[in-house]
């Protein structure tokens, strides 16, 4: 690449240019230059190397690392109790890393995040500036939404911020916060209200950014209509989940750099992207023809999931099926495997902002597998604790309820069936993986779980669902391969 001086134009172009213009010089009017020309061409040849040395070398991210392990008590928690967290990032793409410590606090889940970038020199951290009016918040999310405007080189990241002001009141705010010049801005996309009434009647109501009552479908919509025009992206974030003090500086330096490793703006659809473009296709038909849609048939190896596809819903919403359905990429487990969640939006019950999913894939190698398939009576939820909790039921007095890691790795279960001999429903609980794995039914055992504590605790279980930031599929479009570089 030429570097631009302002010398440039007479050493730039092709080596035959290169020739002639050398030649002109020496040739002067076919004359002899002027003595002065002589002495003074030496002169401006050094000072173009010269300027060409001068070029700043980009500085190399393991000296930033070790500014930021130097400068560990400045951006170390403020307490580090509840949860915290601290990643590496480069948010606005100049070279120069960013350490975020984040952390939440309290009943009402209150987080505080704040930015430090390296210097220009690469000596220091400045800690960067925020929007008084929307401060950034970011809580412990492998991945989140990200548009990329190829113009300007600008990138914003979306986030949910859920707060409790009460046992009886919630909010959930949605915001997106791009950094520019050591400056974090900050946007309100939408916030989302709940409220308990003393019977305990949840009252849920939706606003804009402009505190314009909206619904629930155009909260969810918000999210990327607020980003027209700009590139959908997945950003990967890693987060560093230890006390300070008990790290020792090459092993913060190995945590950090592993952190600043996993940092990345991806097209994460790829993987996926024939998969959507085939529930889009289908939703498509959904749309413009119901019944020949509900006709349609899928084989039985088919990926395609009919709570996706064949909700109970779909009659009565069939003409804005596609924004009724959402995606979103994440890793479930840590493996640095990108899941793939659908789920839906908008609907009276379970939807993806209250953590319930109805299809994940996963990657074997390269190729895409159903990990998981749900529908009306075998429903999941993503909870806040990174697990999976699993409800399903075979009738009125048979079903059960278990958390597990994914991809299948049981925590702890409650299932239940009717016993002719108490002639009642008996609820079963355990821990073991290999009874849960076995499931015998409830009335071969002796002792069971009180049924009044056994519904609270399966109901607190699908109620712990965290809000999936989703894209409609109505948004969807065919990305290029990863990776993304801007």
């Amino acid at each position: 690449m030429m570097i631009h001086t302002p010398f440039s134009t007479q050493l730039s172009g092709s080596a035959r240019e290169i020739e002639l213009r050398l030649q002109s010089i020496f040739q002067w009017k076919k004359k002899r230059p002027p003595l002065l020309a002589l002495v003074l061409l030496p002169v401006v040849i050094l000072g173009f190397c010269g300027l060409v040395a001068c070029q700043k070398e980009p500085i190399q991210p393991e000296e930033q690392l070790r500014e930021l392990v130097k400068f560990r008590e400045l951006w170390k928690a403020q307490d580090e109790s509840d949860w915290w967290g601290y990643t590496v990032t480069d948010l606005d793409h100049n070279g120069r890393l960013e350490i975020i410590s984040s952390e939440t606090h309290g009943t009402g889940h209150y987080t505080t995040t704040r930015l430090w970038e390296v210097n220009e020199d690469g000596k220091g951290l400045t800690a960067c500036g925020t929007d008084e009016n929307c401060k950034p918040v970011m809580g412990p999310t492998p991945t989140a939404p990200a548009y990329y405007d190829a113009e300007s080189g600008r990138c914003w990241y979306l986030f949910s911020d859920d707060v409790r002001d009460s046992a009886a009141r919630c909010y959930q705010s949605l915001r997106a916060l791009s950094l520019v010049n050591e400056t974090v801005e900050g946007r309100f996309c939408a916030l989302k209200s709940t409220v308990y009434d003393p019977n305990g009647l949840e009252l849920v109501s939706y606003q804009d950014a402009d505190r314009t009552a909206i619904s629930s479908e155009e909260y969810q919509q918000l999210l990327w209509n607020s980003f027209p025009g700009l590139e959908p992206l997945t950003a990967r974030f890693v987060w560093v989940e230890q006390h300070l003090d008990e790290l020792e500086d090459d092993a913060l330096f190995q945590e950090l750099k592993h952190s600043m490793e996993g940092f990345a703006l991806m097209n994460a659809v790829a993987p996926y992207q024939e998969i959507l473009e085939r529930y889009y296709e289908a939703g498509a038909l959904m749309q413009q023809n119901l019944q020949q849609a509900w006709n349609s048939s899928y084989s039985p190896d088919d990926l395609l999931v009919n709570g996706i596809l064949r909700p109970y819903w779909a009659a009565e919403h069939n003409e804005d099926f596609l924004s009724r359905i959402g995606y979103a990429i994440q890793d479930l487990n840590g493996d640095g495997v990108d899941e793939l969640l659908l789920g839906w939006i908008g609907n009276q019950l379970w939807n993806m902002d209250a953590g319930y999913v109805f299809a994940i894939y996963t990657l074997e190698g390269s190729q895409p597998t159903l990990a998981v398939e749900g529908w009306e009576r075998c429903r999941f939820v993503l909870c806040a604790d990174g697990t999976l909790c699993k409800e399903s039921a075979g009738g009125a007095a048979e079903g059960s309820c278990i958390r597990y890691r994914f991809p299948n790795i049981p925590l702890e279960a409650i299932w239940y069936g009717w016993n002719h001999d108490t002639n009642s429903i008996c609820y079963v609980y355990s821990s073991d993986p290999a009874e849960i794995q076995a499931a015998a039914h409830p009335s071969t055992y002796t002792q069971w779980m009180d049924p009044v504590e056994a519904r609270q605790r399966m109901e607190d279980w699908m109620n712990d669902g965290k809000s999936i930031s989703c894209t409609p599929l109505a948004a969807y479009k065919p990305q290029p391969q990863e990776p993304f570089d801007p």
